[in-house]
């Protein structure tokens, strides 16, 4: 009875999984509207990967054998997310919202109830490898649509950054250099800002993360000579990448000061002013999810940052605990630096990506944050599973 039920709960998780590949892939092309996609088309991708999640996650709930103890930082994300919910409802702008507000819990939900039981699952790494492939071919076909080399950015490049973090957990070495290879011409060939400051920053962070725990000298100096060799690389393709179509890259690194991050200062005074001008329960409860481009005159879009974005949705009370939420991610962190947990590294580069991301776009609102909270709930649930079970 005992392996029917591990059967099933590892089905229903794959199978989770793939739906979560199928929709992201899918939803790609309406982060930059490079392809027109129909919005009732979305809702039911969307659907599909959010009903198999819940079917999984009641399954594990009403298991007995699946009640585990909750990390803090599960604790704090529940405790915000419930707090954006209601701020949703209460603000409702379109039912379509209410789907999109089950991005982040779902996945982290599930991922870290199941990794508790059985610890980090092959198969998933497998299937995050996947994913990164077949995001990355969706984002060839929409950067051939799109003509990006001589266009506007596009965004979708971030879909394999996020995803990168799970698959490096990975035992192949040859999976993990092809990861990092494929994620850094991606990145490169975006023209994308933020993203090649997060890639850059996330492997330098990922580089010492990684030196410091591991004892074996030699070990440290073929990671050392790796993670060069991995910058050396993303160097040379940004240089023949810039050759290709011209200084657009230098240029804009170069003119940040000058245009305000593409007119990010402009957006963030504005908002911040907005919500410190608005009413007593606006201010400590938000205006609902995504209500920004309600106000936002200046562009009619996002505040290009989640905090100001969270302070404007959900309010003062919304914004502390997500806040909250980083801090605590950073103290696991810190505790995996001092255990030597082996996955701190990409836990690290996990960190590093979201953080920088979210100060220059928005992450938290996009199907990104769903990849984001695959790893976090499964770096927590594996810890807790090593300490159960005395696994080094």
């Amino acid at each position: 009875m005992l392996l029917r039920r591990q059967s099933i709960k590892k089905a229903l998780f794959v199978f989770t999984q793939i739906c979560y590949i199928i929709a992201g892939v899918l939803i790609m092309p309406e982060i930059d509207n490079v392809a027109e996609q129909s919005t009732h088309n979305l809702i039911i991708y969307e659907l599909i990967a959010y009903s198999s999640s819940l079917l999984c996650l009641f399954f594990f709930i009403i298991d007995n054998s699946s009640r585990v103890k909750t990390a803090p930082t599960i604790t704090i994300f529940i405790l915000f997310y419930i707090f954006s919910f209601i701020s949703t409802i209460l603000h409702l702008q379109g039912y379509s919202y209410i789907i999109y507000v089950t991005y982040p819990l779902l996945p982290l939900l599930i991922s870290y109830l199941y990794t508790c039981q059985y610890g980090i699952d092959k198969l998933f790494i497998n299937l995050a490898f996947i994913a990164l492939i077949a995001v990355s071919i969706q984002y060839i076909r929409l950067f051939s649509i799109a003509n990006y080399f001589s266009a506007n950015r596009i965004g979708v490049s971030y879909f394999p950054l996020f995803i990168l973090p799970i698959v490096l957990l990975h035992d192949s070495k040859t999976i993990k250099t092809i990861s990092w290879i494929i994620t850094s011409v991606i990145i490169v060939s975006s023209l994308k800002r933020g993203g090649l400051i997060a890639l850059v920053l996330g492997i330098l962070a990922y580089a010492l993360v990684k030196v410091f725990i591991t004892n074996d000298k030699s070990h440290k100096a073929r990671t050392i000579i790796v993670i060069l060799i991995v910058l050396l690389a993303t160097g040379m393709v940004g240089y023949y990448m810039i050759d290709m179509i011209g200084s657009n890259v230098i240029e804009r690194i170069s003119t940040i000061s000058d245009d305000g991050g593409s007119g990010r200062t402009t957006i963030w005074t504005y908002m911040i002013d907005k919500t410190f001008s608005s009413t007593p329960d606006g201010i400590i409860l938000g205006h609902g999810y995504l209500a920004t481009p309600l106000v936002n005159i200046q562009r009619g879009d996002a505040a290009h940052n989640d905090f100001i974005e969270i302070l404007y949705d959900f309010g003062l009370i919304g914004c502390v605990l997500y806040i909250a939420f980083f801090i605590f991610i950073l103290k696991d962190i810190i505790t995996g630096i001092k255990r030597k947990d082996c996955d701190t590294p990409q836990f690290t580069l996990m960190y590093v990506i979201y953080f920088v991301l979210t100060m220059v776009s928005i992450v938290y609102f996009y199907f990104y944050i769903t990849y984001i909270n695959l790893m976090l709930g499964l770096v927590l649930g594996n810890r807790e599973y090593r300490c159960k079970h005395q696994v080094e």
